[in-house]
């Protein structure tokens, strides 16, 4: 595919954060007397955290509870780790000019903390906020193809999760399946890749 913007999700496309989210998790958990197994919080990662704790069944202190796995989530940023060849493609990509975005269900102030930490070579960033609902709606996505002026046909968006494949089927871009990411089920997508270095084969530059 010809493409002009490559759009990548965080957390199972970029960075592998599944040890931080558990501690973080067991943390929260413990603290406020939850007895919510963190495979029963895995299985909904994609959306914003306090969505996902309403489709648990957590519907009191969401407030408390989020700030609270934040601080634990960057207390303890040394278990995340950047997937191989992230830095090496996102270079290649920039040096063919094609612009770089991230879009993720992940807050504001910890994805900047991990785009400065890995030193990721980005043009833009949009995490959910008051005004853009997140994922699986496609709020986010389309404001991150407008902020930066480009067309839909010239866009992708790379994702390891249905939610990441319903938001760019609802914002009418294609979409990339990444099979090495947190969604362990089959996903039916023509574009996928086994590791991050496949995205070179798949985006005609």
């Amino acid at each position: 595919m010809k493409k002009k913007c490559v759009i990548f999700d965080l957390d199972g496309v970029l960075i592998n954060s599944v040890d931080n989210m558990e501690i973080a998790w067991s943390k929260v958990c413990r603290m406020y007397n939850l007895s919510h197994d963190f495979k029963v919080y895995f299985n909904h990662i994609g959306k914003p955290f306090k969505e996902i704790l309403t489709d648990i069944g957590i519907h009191s202190k969401q407030e408390q509870i989020m700030n609270s796995y934040k601080y634990f989530s960057i207390k303890h940023f040394n278990k995340i780790k950047i997937y191989p060849d992230v830095t090496k493609v996102l270079k290649f990509l920039k040096k063919k000019q094609i612009k770089i975005g991230i879009v993720t269900s992940k807050d504001y102030t910890r994805t900047r903390k991990i785009i400065s930490n890995f030193n990721l070579n980005i043009d833009l960033h949009i995490s959910p906020n008051k005004k853009l609902n997140g994922k699986p709606s496609p709020d986010t996505l389309l404001f991150a193809i407008n902020k930066m002026k480009f067309k839909k046909k010239d866009c992708v968006y790379v994702g390891d999760t249905k939610v990441d494949y319903l938001t760019a089927k609802r914002a009418k871009i294609d979409f990339i399946f990444v099979k090495y990411g947190y969604y362990k089920e089959k996903l039916n997508c023509k574009n996928k890749i086994n590791k991050f270095l496949d995205i070179k084969k798949i985006i005609n530059v």
